[in-house]
Parts: C-alpha cells; structure tokens; sequence
C-alpha cells in the first residue's frame, strides 16, 4: 500500500509541474462562426473532423458553371475561428486535396499558406504565414498531398481554455491556359498536428517564411512555443 501510495504522490507532482495540462490530442473542437471569406470566387464551406484532426474547406462551382482553374489566377482568403481544450500547440502537419471534375483530362496547379492567430479577445500572438509546396491536381489523381519542407510554425498555447484561434487560409488557384474544373468540387483538407506540449522548440533556421526563406540572423538561435 505504502508503495502504490509513493507512486500515485509520484505521478501528481509530475503532473503539477505545469500549471497547465496538455494531452496529444484535444478533447474538444469546435468551428465558430461566423467563417470569414475575405475574397473567393467559388462557393465555400468549412467543416471540422469528428476527431478533430483536421479542418476542411470545401471549393464548388457547381451553381456557376464556372471552372476552378481558368486564364487568370483566382485566390481565396478564409479566416475559420476554431476552439479546443484542452491547452495544447497545435500546427499544420500537411494538406490534402481530392477534386471531382467533369473532364476526362486536364490538371490545375494550386498552392496554399496557413497563418494561425489568437482570437482577438484573447491576445494578438500569431505564426506564419508558412507556404506548403504547389500541387497538380487533375481528374486522374484521387488525392493529392502538400508538404511543407521545413518545420511547420503553429500557435503557440494560449493558456486559456477553450482556446480561440483562427486559422487562416490563403489558397490560389494558378491560370490554366486550357481551363480545368468546370462545375467541379475541391476538397481542402488540411491535418492537424497537436503537439501535447507548450513547451515547442524549433531551430531559427528550420523555420522558413512565405517565400521560402529562412528567419534572417537565425544562426545559433531557437524558437520556442
């Protein structure tokens, strides 16, 4: 008894360590509204998986007959305000595309940048905007994935729970001398790493900017989440 007593006072002065305590994986999220399309051409709706491991926003010109990649460029800005709990950092580990086109042939370029932010109730902390790689999507391929090459900044904790954040989503949609996605559906999913810690640290020059750059004079020096 006396040792099953020692380990239990054991394992709870560990966990009060912290002030806050975080796990892998957030027990609670929840999109808020009202979702902020700044600019998009297209019609848009934003979803959040059941287990919260990914946020996703869904492109359609199915009632404009117009396609997704035309001569000229189209973007789309969309700010989704998202809560969870319990305190974690939380970043953007990749994106996944899947489109469903009318044509039997043809592709279309697309590239994306993520920036997160606190709410603005809660602070003004925020990362990025971090750029992942540009992907061809067509009718042939079933999913498509992007990847950053470098570490991929998220949010820092905000030590408030839930905690409110936007995610904010930059995607464009690069001109295509044939035209492609005619009355077509984009899905952008974009998968969530939570890192079940505050305690995140990242070489300076690891971390690279929206051009693809890294953080100037970061020679010898880390970030820390």
């Amino acid at each position: 008894m006396g040792i099953l007593l020692r380990g239990l006072l054991g394992i709870f002065g560990i966990l009060c360590q912290n002030d806050f305590l975080v796990s892998a994986d957030p027990i609670n999220g929840t999109l808020d509204t009202p979702i902020r399309v700044v600019h998009c051409p297209f019609n848009i709706s934003v979803n959040l998986a059941a287990n919260i491991s990914f946020i996703e926003l869904t492109y359609s010109t199915l009632t404009s007959a117009k396609p997704l990649f035309s001569k000229i460029k189209a973007t789309c800005f969309v700010r989704v305000p998202f809560r969870f709990s319990p305190v974690d950092y939380v970043s953007t580990k990749q994106l996944e595309y899947e489109g469903t086109f009318q044509e039997k042939d043809g592709s279309g370029e697309i590239e994306t940048k993520v920036a997160w932010a606190e709410a603005v109730s809660q602070g003004s902390g925020s990362s990025g905007p971090v750029r992942f790689s540009s992907v061809q999507v067509s009718h042939t391929a079933s999913r498509v994935v992007a990847k950053n090459p470098t570490t991929v900044l998220g949010l820092p904790c905000t030590y408030e729970a839930p905690s409110a954040v936007w995610l904010n989503v930059h995607t464009t949609f690069n001109p295509s001398t044939s035209g492609f996605g005619t009355n077509g559906v984009l899905v952008q999913r974009l998968r969530l790493r939570w890192h079940g810690t505050c305690d995140v640290t990242f070489p300076m020059c690891d971390i690279l900017d929206n051009t693809g750059q890294p953080h100037l004079n970061c020679a010898n020096t880390t970030w820390t989440g």
